[in-house]
Order: structure tokens, then C-alpha cells, then sequence
């Protein structure tokens, strides 16, 4: 029987609390509080599927949800 490798994607979405002097600052802390990749069992390490997060961009701001959101000043 053949093997195939079958590639799915999904979204995945986090939040980063960070101190800044305005959005731009806020932004470019966010992506220096990334986390490097994932643990080996999440990322399907020895597994037959594997999981790879990809790179990471600003989520588009709406009325309702602003972002970056000020959560204190």
C-alpha cells in the first residue's frame, strides 16, 4: 500500500503582554516574546505527522478587537 504525507493546515492565535511607549514599540516586543518553536511532543517529534508553527503575524485590528490593545496605562 502507498504512504502519502497529507498536509493540513490550521490557524493558531496568541495573545503577548508586553510594556511599551506606543503600538509600534508594543509590535516589535510581541515578536521578540515569541516562543521558539514547540516541545517535541507537540510538534510530533518520532511521530507520523509533524507540526510546524510557521511565523507569527499581527492580527488585523477591528472596532472590536483592537490590536495592539492597550490593557493599562
Amino acid at each position: 500500500m502507498a504512504e502519502y504525507r497529507v498536509y493540513l493546515q490550521a490557524t493558531a492565535e496568541m495573545a503577548v503582554r508586553v510594556e511599551a511607549e506606543d503600538e509600534t514599540e508594543a509590535i516589535d516586543k510581541a515578536y521578540d516574546e515569541l516562543p521558539g518553536g514547540v516541545c517535541a511532543q507537540c510538534s510530533g517529534w518520532r511521530q507520523k505527522w509533524n507540526l510546524d508553527i510557521g511565523d507569527f503575524e499581527v492580527s488585523d485590528s477591528t472596532d472590536e478587537f483592537p490590536n495592539p490593545e492597550l490593557v493599562s496605562d
